[in-house]
């Protein structure tokens, strides 16, 4: 038994061994791989993402890229597509590695990911608003015709004619048309979307046009699931078949904050918020989103909830009455109040204010 028990040992000292030197020669066949690529420079309508954002070699160990922007290019655009620009944020937390990854793939149709609140549609907003693009938001339902979102039939003095919707409308341009819900979108909308989505792609439209979009032109999906069965029920969408899911270039998952940019976010917020109940606040915040995620919770904790409940937190001077009208009150069943009470006692808010129950 002891033999058996030191070959054992032998045995997978010598297996971590090999797989230890596999490691370290697969690292310098990546190193030198990426060191014959050349150093990328900017073009003329380009900036490096590191003057737009962060020092990404630094931050996240990756290397600078180019990624063209269009300030100050287009005073040829209408004012209504100029107005489609949104403006900076100055509290907006940018997601690094979300941000990073949607950038890279800035030359791709996306899909962004995630829990209710992370800021999936925040993230091409102000990257957008970073880089002078025009963007068009489209939110979807199981019940939006075509006819709500591509063109409409319109009556006027010269009679009935087909008139296109501003999602046909802006695709001339350099958008971000932002597909809110799109696991929402009927099958024929997505056979639609499909088309367009191809490479050199383009939709045929009802009164027999075919639209083209500009070579910039980018389609960025939004949603909560993948749309491969993941949490569809929860979240009222359908099945994306392969041939849709396929036509995007990137899928990135979108996570809520780190603690310390959700922290900064609420100073930025309220500046006058005492620093502990900032952290207090957020320590809360994030027990509710362990349990929303592992289906204690119904109700998800958002950004804008926390601002909810900081700006109440101010209001009465007191975190719990604060927490109790922004988020506790919203919960219905007897098993969810128990749970977010402790919840409020792990984080210690309970032992100064009381918890829940006591509220009045």
């Amino acid at each position: 038994k002891e033999k058996f028990k030191k070959k054992m040992a032998e045995q997978l000292r010598q297996n971590s061994d090999k797989a230890d030197v596999a490691e370290k020669e697969a690292k310098k066949e990546a190193e030198a791989a990426f060191a014959k690529v050349k150093e990328v420079k900017a073009g003329e309508h380009q900036k490096m993402f590191s003057d737009l954002f962060f020092d990404p070699m630094k931050e996240l160990k990756l290397p600078d890229f180019p990624m063209d922007t269009f300030h100050h290019l287009h005073d040829e655009w209408p004012d209504e597509i100029k107005a489609l620009v949104p403006e900076q944020d100055p509290n907006y937390q940018l997601n690094m590695g979300s941000v990073y990854a949607f950038c890279v793939a800035d030359d791709e149709h996306g899909f962004l990911v995630g829990q209710p609140g992370s800021g999936k549609t925040s993230l091409p907003i102000q990257v957008a608003a970073r880089t002078g693009r025009p963007v068009f938001k489209q939110a979807f339902s199981n019940d939006l015709e075509a006819d709500e979102w591509i063109m409409s039939k319109e009556i006027d003095n010269e009679g009935t004619h087909w008139k296109v919707l501003p999602f046909i409308a802006t695709m001339e341009y350099p958008v971000y048309s932002i597909l809110d819900e799109f696991n929402r979108l009927r099958r024929g909308g997505r056979l639609l979307m499909n088309q367009l989505l191809n490479e050199n792609g383009a939709m045929q439209l009802r009164d027999g046009r075919e639209v083209r979009p500009h070579p910039q032109w980018r389609a960025i999906a939004t949603d909560n699931t993948r749309g491969m069965g993941d949490g569809l029920d929860k979240f009222d969408g359908d099945i994306s078949d392969i041939s849709t899911t396929d036509r995007f270039g990137m899928m990135i998952e979108v996570p809520y904050l780190p603690q310390k940019q959700q922290i900064a976010l609420v100073q930025a917020w309220f500046p006058d918020l005492d620093d502990k109940l900032a952290k207090d606040l957020v320590k809360f915040g994030e027990k509710i989103i362990a349990g929303y995620k592992s289906g204690v919770f119904p109700l998800p904790w958002t950004p804008r909830r926390l601002q909810k409940a900081a700006k109440l937190t101010i209001r009465f001077r007191n975190p719990k009455l604060g927490l109790q009208n922004a988020y506790y009150n919203f919960l219905a069943e007897d098993d969810e109040r128990k749970a977010c009470n402790q919840a409020l006692k792990d984080v210690g808010i309970a032992r100064k204010f009381g918890d829940f129950s006591e509220a009045k």
